[in-house]
C-alpha cells in the first residue's frame, strides 16, 4: 500500500496526539488568566482583590468538579489606577504567550472602561471585580464587559425604600459632575419622580457653593450627596457654615467612602474635626456588601463569615490592608470565570473542542464563554452572584449609620437590601432628637374664629339690628308723603336703612367664614362685597341728606342766635 504525504502527515498528527496524552497522563493543563489590579499607586490599592483572587484560585484547583483536567493560573499586573499605566499593562498581557482564556480586571473604573473597550478587540471577555461606574453596563460600548461589583444604580433602590418608609416627599441631591456619579443620579431622580418626590438637584463641577445654596433655598431636609470623598469634605464643611445640620437634616453618604473620610487632610477645609463629627452623625451610608450577611454556605462550603476568616488565615501578613473585605469580590470573581469557563468546556466536548483552543481571533468561542457567564449563578463570599447580561444581579447592599458610640464615630451596621428579600433592618435608623426628621418646612393652614358663644350673640343682635332697619325702612315707604317724613327726605332714609342691612349682613358672614368656610369661598367674597357696598349706600345717603338741609337752610345772622335759658 502506497502512502501520500497526506496519509504520513494525518498518521503523524495522530501519533502526537497520542504521544501528548500518554505524556500528560494524570496531569491537568493549565488556562491562562489575566489580570489588571491596582496594588501600588496614590489613588487606591486594591491588594486585598488579588488576595481573594488567588485564594479563590487556590481552592478552584483543589477541587476535582470543576475544571478536572485544567489549573487556572493567573498574570496579574498592576494598574496603579491609572489610565496610561492600565492600557500598558493590557497590551504587555497581550503580546505575552500562551493568549489570555479571559481578563480579570480592573480595580479601578477610569482603567476598567478604557481596557474594557480595547481588550473586546481581541474578542476577550474582561471580568472586573470592583468597578461600579455604571457606565460599563452599556453593552453596545463594552460588548464583553462582566461586573462583579455592584455599579451605583443598585444603590438607588434602597435609598428610594427607605425614603418611602419614613414617607418623605422633598429630596435633594447633591452630584459631582462626573460620569460615574450623575448616571446613578439621573436614575434615581426619574424613580423618585415616579414615586411623585420633588427633587431639589444641586449639581455642580469644581465649586459646590452654588448647589448648596440653592439646596439651602429650597429648604430640603433630606440630601444624598454623589461624589468623591475628598470633595465631600468641602462640602460638609461649607454646609456646616451654612447651618445645614442638626435634628432636621438626614444625610445620605456613600457607604465605600473610607471608614474616617471625614478626618483625612480636614485642615484643607475651613472646619474643625469636631465641626465634621456634627456633620457626619447620624448620616446613612449604602454602599455594595463585601460580605454577605446572611448565614447562607457559599461555593466554599462555609458560611462568608468563616471563608473569610479561612482567607484571613492564608494570608502572610492578615494585618497589610484595612479594607479586608474586598477580597470577597476578587474570590469572587474567579469563581465566576471558573464556573463559565466548565460550562464552556462541556458545551465544547460535544463539538471536538475545548476551552484550549480559544485564541483572539476566535469568535465562536468567544460566543460560548458569553452564554456560558449568563449561566453563573452561585453563593459566594459577597452574596449571591448571578449573572445576567453582563451584569451581576441580585447584589447586596449594605445599609450602615455612623453614631456616636464610646469610640468615638462608628459606622453601626443597620440592615441589607436586595432584590429578592428586599429592605431588611435589624435596628432601627437613629435620628438627632430621637423624631424623625420633616423633609421640607411643614406649611399647615389654620383658620381661628371667634367662639360659638360670641358668634351667636353677635348674630342674634346682627339679626335685630336687620329687622330694625328693615322695620324703618318699611314705616319711611309707607309714611313717605307724611310732613314730618317728607320733610326729613324719605328717598336718603331709605337708602340708608338699606345700607345698614348689608352692614348688619356683614358681621353674619364674617362669623361663618371665620368659623367653618374656606378663604377662597364665595361668602368670603360676598362679605367683602357686602361691607364695602353697604359702607357706600348707608353713609352716601347720611351724608347726601345732610348737604341737602345745609343747602335749603337759609343762613342767618350768627349775632342774632341767641341762647335761651
Amino acid at each position: 500500500m502506497m502512502f501520500t504525504i497526506n496519509n504520513i502527515m494525518c498518521l503523524t498528527h495522530i501519533l502526537l496526539k497520542i504521544y501528548n496524552i500518554l505524556c500528560t497522563s494524570g496531569e491537568k493543563s493549565e488556562v491562562r488568566l489575566g489580570g489588571l489590579i491596582s496594588m501600588s499607586g496614590d489613588v487606591w490599592s486594591s491588594k486585598s482583590v488579588s488576595d481573594g483572587v488567588e485564594f479563590g484560585l487556590a481552592e478552584i484547583n483543589a477541587r476535582d468538579d470543576i475544571l478536572k483536567d485544567y489549573n487556572l493560573v493567573i498574570d496579574i499586573r498592576d494598574s496603579q489606577c491609572n489610565v496610561g499605566i492600565g492600557m500598558r499593562q493590557l497590551i504587555d498581557l497581550l503580546n505575552s504567550q500562551p493568549p489570555m482564556t479571559m481578563l480579570l480586571g480592573a480595580s479601578c473604573s477610569i482603567v476598567t472602561q478604557p481596557t474594557a473597550q480595547t481588550s473586546a478587540n481581541w474578542n476577550l471577555i474582561q471580568v472586573s471585580p470592583v468597578s461600579g461606574s455604571p457606565a460599563l453596563i452599556n453593552r453596545a460600548q463594552y460588548p464583553l464587559h462582566i461586573g462583579i461589583y455592584p455599579t451605583d444604580l443598585e444603590l438607588n433602590q434602597p435609598r428610594i425604600n427607605i425614603i418611602r418608609k419614613f414617607k418623605w416627599k422633598r429630596v435633594a441631591t447633591l452630584v459631582q459632575l462626573e460620569e460615574i456619579f450623575t448616571l446613578a443620579d439621573d436614575q434615581l431622580v426619574e424613580s423618585l419622580e415616579d414615586d411623585d418626590v420633588e427633587v431639589i438637584r444641586g449639581n455642580f463641577k469644581l465649586d459646590p457653593t452654588l448647589a448648596l445654596q440653592l439646596v439651602k433655598k429650597s429648604d430640603a431636609r433630606i440630601i444624598i450627596l454623589q461624589m468623591y470623598q475628598q470633595v465631600a469634605r468641602q462640602v460638609m464643611c461649607m454646609a456646616y457654615y451654612m447651618g445645614m445640620y442638626g435634628a432636621k437634616y438626614v444625610y445620605f453618604v456613600p457607604g465605600w467612602w473610607s471608614n474616617l473620610w471625614y478626618t483625612y487632610n480636614v485642615d484643607e477645609t475651613n472646619c474643625t474635626i469636631a465641626m465634621m463629627y456634627i456633620m457626619v452623625n447620624n448620616s446613612l451610608a449604602l454602599s455594595a456588601s463585601t460580605l454577605s450577611p446572611y448565614p447562607t454556605i457559599t461555593i466554599s462550603g462555609k458560611d462568608a463569615s468563616d471563608t473569610l476568616k479561612d482567607f484571613l488565615t492564608s494570608l502572610d501578613d492578615p494585618t497589610h490592608t484595612i479594607d479586608k473585605e474586598f477580597a470577597s469580590f476578587g474570590y469572587d470573581s474567579v469563581w465566576a470565570i471558573a464556573f463559565a469557563l466548565n460550562i464552556s468546556e462541556n458545551i465544547l466536548k460535544n463539538e471536538g473542542k475545548s476551552i484550549l483552543d480559544f485564541n483572539y481571533d476566535n469568535q465562536v468561542i468567544r460566543d460560548v464563554f458569553l452564554v456560558a457567564m449568563d449561566m453563573v449563578d452561585f453563593e459566594g463570599m459577597s452574596g449571591r452572584c448571578w449573572l445576567s447580561q453582563g451584569q451581576r444581579r441580585g447584589g447586596i447592599t449594605r445599609i450602615e449609620q455612623l453614631l456616636k458610640t464610646n469610640d468615638g464615630l462608628q459606622k453601626v451596621f443597620l440592615g441589607a437590601y436586595d432584590e429578592f428579600r428586599g429592605l431588611v433592618l435589624e435596628r432601627n435608623i437613629q435620628f438627632t432628637g430621637s423624631k424623625i426628621p420633616l423633609d421640607s418646612m411643614l406649611e399647615k393652614i389654620q383658620q381661628f374664629g371667634v367662639p360659638l358663644w360670641i358668634f351667636l350673640v353677635y348674630t342674634i343682635l346682627a339679626t335685630l339690628g336687620i329687622a330694625t332697619s328693615l322695620s324703618l325702612f318699611i314705616l319711611n315707604f309707607v309714611y313717605r308723603n307724611k310732613k314730618v317724613i317728607k320733610l326729613s327726605s324719605p328717598t336718603m332714609n331709605g337708602f340708608v336703612a338699606i345700607g345698614a342691612i348689608l352692614c348688619y349682613i356683614t358681621i353674619v358672614l364674617m362669623g361663618i367664614t371665620n368659623r367653618s368656610v374656606d378663604t377662597q369661598s364665595g361668602i368670603c367674597c360676598a362679605q367683602t362685597f357686602t361691607l364695602a357696598l353697604g359702607f357706600t349706600i348707608g353713609y352716601g345717603a347720611l351724608f347726601a341728606k345732610t348737604w341737602r338741609i345745609n343747602g335749603t337752610t337759609p343762613q342767618g345772622n350768627e349775632s342774632s342766635l341767641k341762647m335761651q335759658s
